[in-house]
């Protein structure tokens, strides 16, 4: 590394990245936040995939939302120099990342067999949509695919609505998180056994484990179907979702009918028995949407909380940046680049007490190949030997 870099936890750690799209990249961006040296592997000229989404002057917001602290190194995959240029990298590095669909990493001879004879010691990590087999192992896997096949997209909404998907790629990002988790025990296991391991992942899992209170209740036979009111769960008791108020909306989570109907100031409420909340969720709902037309959210609010009510605010993304809590958090942070000025970027959603986790990233998200001369001068590479491979377009 050509930084300087604080005592993070994985300080020290080599990670391979053949990540792409938002899985894989969300992944090693976890990991790298927390110190590890990511060495992200780009096609020669064009770069990833991910760099041509969401652009704004030319660059690409979704590659900078998922690649800080991460150095770009350009590779042709085929050529069998540039095999040779990754068998290298991988000799000394802990961890490879690919999300590619199966088999691809393996018709190329960057599998986890091959590269564990390089270093037995490698963990490798294997993301994929559907698993390494199976019967959709053809499928295209993305988050909205996901939603749809595993019911997340039949759970939201009203039930006389279409299946309604969720407003984020929690799929990707859980995902992400799970993988960066796995990553983590294997490196643990590996200090305790000196063993490297393959580490399998998917889409599919990972959206079945989101899902795990409702998947669950399904396999055990209690069936739950979404209220026509449009409870934020379907196995929830009203008045659990959104209300409109006079002025904006606000959220009533978890609450007794008794407390509820004191809060209200509305007897009929008290009526309704723990098992009536859900059974009769409609006529429940019925009564309080009305009640809340009476105040603002404002003054709702005020007085929910007083109450010892669970409730809250409903917010925009341009609110939430303006959040007291999300600023007191520091979630946000600004980052200089040449050409897109001033970014304003999430941080590590991680603190630790015994690490100087810092709040600010190391690195800006790369530019193609920006490492490239940097990473094989590191592998022992002269001039003369990098000027050739970029005449070949190796690199």
């Amino acid at each position: 590394m050509t930084e300087a870099e604080p005592n993070l936890p994985f300080s020290g750690v080599k990670v391979i990245s053949f990540a792409q799209l938002a899985q894989g990249p969300a992944s090693v961006q976890l990991l790298g936040d927390l110190g590890a040296d990511i060495i992200k592997i780009e096609r020669p000229g064009t770069g990833s995939l991910e760099r041509t989404y969401r652009l704004r002057n030319g660059e690409s917001l979704l590659f900078h939302m998922l690649h800080r602290n991460q150095r770009s190194l350009t590779l042709d995959l085929k050529a069998p120099q540039g095999k040779d240029i990754v068998n290298s990298l991988v000799a000394t590095a802990d961890v490879v990342v690919e999300n590619f669909r199966p088999g691809v990493m393996d018709r190329l001879g960057l599998g986890y067999e091959a590269l564990s004879n390089i270093n037995p010691g490698i963990v490798y990590l294997s993301a994929s949509g559907f698993g390494p087999s199976g019967p959709y192992l053809s499928r295209p896997g993305q988050d909205l695919i996901l939603q749809g096949l595993t019911g997340l997209a039949s759970a939201t909404g009203k039930r006389s609505d279409l299946p309604t998907p969720t407003g984020a790629s929690v799929i990707d990002l859980h995902s992400a998180a799970l993988n960066a988790f796995a990553i983590s025990a294997a490196l643990f296991h590996r200090t305790k056994t000196g063993k490297g391991q393959l580490i399998n992942t998917s889409l599919m899992d990972a959206a079945v484990h989101l899902q795990t209170e409702n998947v669950f209740d399904c396999a055990n036979g209690i069936k739950k179907v979404r209220s026509e009111c449009g409870l934020a769960s379907p196995g929830a008791s009203a008045p659990y979702g959104v209300f409109e108020t006079k002025e904006g909306c606000i959220v009533i989570s978890d609450v007794s009918t008794a407390q509820l109907a004191d809060a209200l100031e509305e007897p009929s409420i008290a009526e309704f028995t723990k098992e009536e909340a859900y059974s009769r969720r409609e006529e429940l709902h019925a009564i309080v949407k009305p009640i809340m037309m009476r105040r603002t959210a404002e003054e709702w609010l005020d007085h929910l909380l007083a109450k010892g009510i669970w409730c809250g605010p409903v917010k925009t993304y341009d609110e939430l940046l303006v959040d007291p809590q999300m600023e007191h958090n520091k979630m946000m942070f600004e980052m200089q680049h040449p050409r897109l000025g001033t970014l304003r970027n999430i941080r590590s959603p991680i603190t630790m007490s015994e690490a100087p986790l810092e709040r600010h990233p190391r690195r800006a998200a790369p530019e193609v190949g920006q490492h490239t001369d940097e990473v094989l001068h590191e592998l022992g590479f002269d001039e003369a030997r990098i000027a050739a491979l970029k005449a070949d377009k190796v690199v």
